[in-house]
């Protein structure tokens, strides 16, 4: 199945692990669709828009009628100024969100329009460039009334800076003069600081400095910004800050503007009459906002459609509130996945399967440019990765083998060491152990040596040369009729005895084995057989495992062995 989605939606797909599990609690609402001859698709039907909580309301038919009828009256009452909005566009069929866009722009602007200053959004006028001027000396003074008040923490007053000029004034006149407690003026000044200072300064007179320090900056700051209110021509009541933040929007490169918002500041600096247009947009915000606040009240994630689809969509719903009862519960569902699959679900036109193929290959797409090597990961690369890893797992196996051999090594060498001993100061038990362990080494020793009338394996099992032999060979690896033939019968000669293919192994046949180790690993195929014979066979293991299975662990760099015995 291809999917037919255009890049740019592609890049606002969810991801992958946000969109895989909505794929179960969106099926109820895609069979409401599927059964109402929209195909499953969400974003085909009327109610592709409709808020997922407005089944919260009372009586939400008749909310959903009401809402509707009041969009399409706002939507209606909206209809000049959004034609007007798209002419300065120049775009006969504008989304929702560049016309919502262009007229808050325009009210940002309305500023300059009435002061007749938009040419200043061009860089390259005069007036843009003594703005510039002035607002570099403005942020020259705004750095320099901050570290000053920085430096005048300590004070809680909000004195002017004509009191401040006499008090400091005083105080550098009278401080460290003899008699000064009599001035009126020290003594103003020792007062205005005691009371409203609780800094580090060493002196009145140095407190006084940096709260003087401080206002002038903040006055100098204030004349700044009243020299480019002078220059912008803006009257008392318009904010600088907000002119400012247009200017740096205007001049800079605009990446951080959407498209219609940047023809709007190139048309506003470009045009010679574009005043009249502004302002005439400016008096559409209001208007076109109370049809975006009905539209709100109703709708979700919209903002990309035309007004006339939604005009459609809206007077829809108006006339057909009651089908919508069949998908309020499904789309009520859908409130805790997430956003952005939901946005997909609205907007994206195409079933359910072709949208989880989009999503999957561009998530895919997405991780293969973050990350460079997997991008040239192909046949031959996977190819190398698993040759790499069958080495690898070689490689521990035989490592595996080699550090058993050597630790059933060590602990032969170990016990031979250990009967080797003087047996001075031990107890008659292990004296007994000690003499028993040399007579099966010298028994093995003679064993070694002989070329005919070899002792049988059972016979050598059951002397004393047995622990000898587990030592030397811990793991013994043969078939029931071997064990029961060559083996003597004690549960004491293995630690654990081990079935492969255990469902190829007639139950009867194993039992001689199994009484050789108190505890039994069987494995087998985790399927059932089919055939009668191998039915009752797998049925026979699964009594016996179930009655005389018994639990056993090797802890991880346990320092010992177990003497194994497995059969196949």
């Amino acid at each position: 199945m291809r999917s037919d989605i255009d890049v740019r939606t592609r890049s606002q797909l969810p991801h992958w692990e946000a969109f895989a599990p909505a794929a179960e609690k969106t099926q109820p609402l895609r069979d409401t669709l599927q059964r109402q001859g929209f195909n499953g698709i969400l974003a085909a039907s009327p109610v592709r828009f409709l808020r997922c909580d407005i089944g919260g309301q009372s009586d939400y038919l008749q909310f959903i009628e009401a809402r509707a009828k009041r969009a399409v009256a706002a939507l209606t009452r909206a209809a000049s100024a959004i034609d007007d909005t798209a002419q300065v566009l120049s775009d006969s069929a504008p989304v929702w969100s560049e016309l919502l866009e262009v007229t808050i722009a325009a009210r940002r602007l309305v500023p300059l329009a009435e002061a007749g200053a938009l040419s200043i959004l061009d860089a390259n006028e005069p007036s843009a460039r003594r703005a510039q001027k002035l607002l570099k000396k403005i942020d020259r003074l705004e750095a320099t009334a901050l570290q000053a008040q920085s430096n005048a923490r300590g004070w809680n007053t909000e004195a002017e800076l004509d009191e401040v000029s006499q008090l400091l004034d005083s105080a550098t006149r009278k401080e460290c003069k003899f008699l000064a407690f009599l001035n009126g003026g020290w003594r103003r000044a020792k007062a205005f600081v005691k009371t409203n200072y609780s800094g580090d300064a060493n002196s009145a007179t140095q407190a006084l400095s940096l709260l003087h320090r401080r206002l002038t900056s903040l006055a100098k700051h204030e004349d700044g910004k009243e020299a480019l209110r002078a220059e912008l021509k803006l009257s008392e009541h318009d904010s600088i800050d907000e002119c400012r933040t247009l200017l740096d929007e205007a001049w800079n490169d605009k990446a951080d503007l959407s498209p219609a918002q940047r023809d709007l500041l190139t048309l506003a600096g470009e045009q010679p009459k574009a005043g009249r247009t502004i302002l005439q947009l400016s008096g559409h915000a209001s208007v076109v906002g109370r049809a975006d606040n009905e539209l709100a009240g109703l709708l979700v994630d919209y903002h990309n459609e035309t007004p006339a689809r939604l005009q459609v969509l809206v007077q829809t719903l108006s006339d057909n509130a009651d089908a919508c009862d069949d998908y309020v519960d499904d789309l009520a569902a859908l409130t805790d996945i997430d956003p952005t699959v939901l946005s997909a679900l609205r907007n994206v036109d195409q079933p359910f399967e072709v949208l989880s193929i989009a999503v999957l290959d561009e998530t895919i797409r997405t991780r293969l440019r973050k990350v460079r090597k997997a991008s040239k990961f192909d046949a031959q690369a996977l190819q190398r990765a698993l040759d790499s890893l069958s080495a690898l797992a070689n490689e521990g196996h035989d490592l595996n083998g080699r550090w058993a051999i050597n630790v059933g090594s060590e602990i032969f060498h170990a016990h031979l060491a250990r009967a080797s001993e003087s047996m001075s100061n031990t107890s008659q038990q292990e004296k007994d152990w000690r003499r028993a362990y040399m007579r099966g080494c010298k028994t093995l020793e003679r064993e070694f040596e002989k070329t005919r009338a070899y002792r049988s394996v059972r016979e050598l099992f059951a002397s004393e040369s047995g622990p000898v032999l587990r030592d030397l060979r811990p793991v013994w690896l043969m078939s029931p009729l071997s064990v029961a033939d060559a083996l003597p019968l004690s549960e004491t000669l293995f630690d654990v005895v081990i079935f492969d293919e255990a469902s190829q192994i007639p139950l009867e046949d194993a039992i001689p084995t199994i009484n050789r180790a108190n505890q039994r690993l069987v494995l087998s195929h985790s399927r059932r057989p089919n055939s009668r014979k191998s039915k009752q066979r797998y049925n026979a293991w699964q009594t016996m495992t179930a009655t005389f299975a018994t639990s056993w662990s090797w802890r991880k760099n346990e320092s010992k062995t177990i003497n194994l015995l497995a059969c196949s």
